[in-house]
């Protein structure tokens, strides 16, 4: 005799909604056990003003009774928004989904309109302030999925910050959390507005696409890895060779003959003038240089320094995200909005590895 609708909405100390979540409750909560009871969720809200979280709900709705048990909060590092988030953080979808598979805290959806249509559009949506952001997708994989699936990140005003393509056929394996595996899209800068938006269509014609949660993250720092896409983007140009596990998949290695300088590797990310904090990472090998230079340029390819690593051990300078990282030095940017760092396999005692840069305000 309960309701299948149950409506809880989530309020501030001001009695400001911040969302609300839709369960049933004619069947048990089943996307987690915590406690040894089964729980459901209702999403990711965020509290900036006040000290108060208020949870309500009511028996508004017109099919049947409300059930009133436990409510369990836990404060996050990450906004997760899943397909069914309502609120601050929202999943909204257009076209032809169907319900196909077990995904994160609950089913996820597979667009089921024709074949590189674009007509089946899944969005995601959360609120944040100016910054640094990681994204990161999961999926349930299938071999009807699309292999290069595109994901936009978009603004509040609908400006692309970037992009990301994963491969739907596989599983996401760059990182876990709470219980799945993510793929990273990559690190995105919001200078304008209070949103960011996650955006994928069924445009591929290689398959169909499937929709179930994204992952944002603040950082203090840009990553830009082999692979990534859009604002922040890395480009090789010559021989290179996937060979080894780096940060967030797979490192490459330069193939071309050992010092001719044909195999090169840009890394490449939009940032306001000012001074920045540049570090690389790698996996290291026995054939690699020991003398390896990283480049570093403005917009205008401007040299504004550069740093050399010995890549046949591992960078030790500092850790962060897991991995350890070698500094090239801090480098000023006073043209343009861009800066590029590059290496090529220039030095005559072994191959060049290309992984990952980090580039981070200086402090002062």
């Amino acid at each position: 005799n309960l309701s299948q609708t149950a409506i809880y909405a989530v309020y501030d100390a001001n009695y400001t909604q911040l969302g609300y979540g839709v369960v049933n409750q004619q069947t048990t909560p089943n996307q987690f056990t915590d406690q040894n009871a089964g729980w459901a969720r209702l999403g990711t809200f965020k509290v900036t003003t006040g000290n108060v979280l208020h949870v309500i709900t009511w028996n508004s709705r017109p099919d049947g009774q409300i059930n009133a048990d436990a409510l369990r909060i836990a404060p996050v590092a990450a906004t997760i928004v899943n397909n069914g988030d309502q609120g601050s953080s929202a999943f909204s979808n257009a076209g032809g989904w169907t319900v196909a598979a077990v995904g994160f805290d609950g089913g996820s959806l597979v667009s089921n309109s024709t074949l590189g249509s674009g007509t089946s559009s899944a969005a995601w949506t959360t609120v944040v302030q100016t910054g640094l952001y990681d994204v990161a997708v999961t999926w349930t994989p299938g071999t009807n999925f699309s292999q290069s699936a595109i994901y936009a990140v978009y603004d509040a005003n609908y400006t692309q910050l970037g992009y990301g393509v994963v491969n739907q056929q596989t599983a996401p394996s760059q990182f876990t959390d709470q219980g799945v595996s993510w793929a990273r899209l990559g690190t995105f800068s919001v200078t304008a507005g209070n949103l960011l938006r996650i955006i994928t269509w069924n445009s591929r014609p290689d398959g169909q696409i499937s929709a179930d949660a994204v992952r944002i993250v603040p950082v203090t720092a840009i990553t830009v890895n082999d692979g990534d896409r859009g604002s922040s983007s890395f480009a090789t140009g010559g021989g290179w060779a996937a060979v080894a596990q780096g940060l967030y998949g797979g490192s490459l290695v330069s193939n071309t003959a050992i010092g001719n300088g044909t195999s090169s590797a840009i890394w490449t990310t939009t940032v306001p003038t000012g001074s920045y904090d540049v570090a690389v990472t790698w996996t290291p090998g026995n054939t690699l240089s020991q003398s390896a230079i990283y480049a570093v340029y403005d917009a205008n390819y401007t040299l504004l320094g550069y740093g050399v690593v010995n890549q046949r051990s591992t960078p030790g300078d500092f850790t962060d995200q897991g991995v350890g990282w070698a500094k090239l030095g801090t480098f000023k940017v006073t043209a343009g909005t861009v800066l590029r760092i590059i290496t090529w396999n220039s030095r005559p005692d072994g191959q060049i590895s290309a992984d990952a840069v980090r580039v981070a305000p200086a402090a002062g």
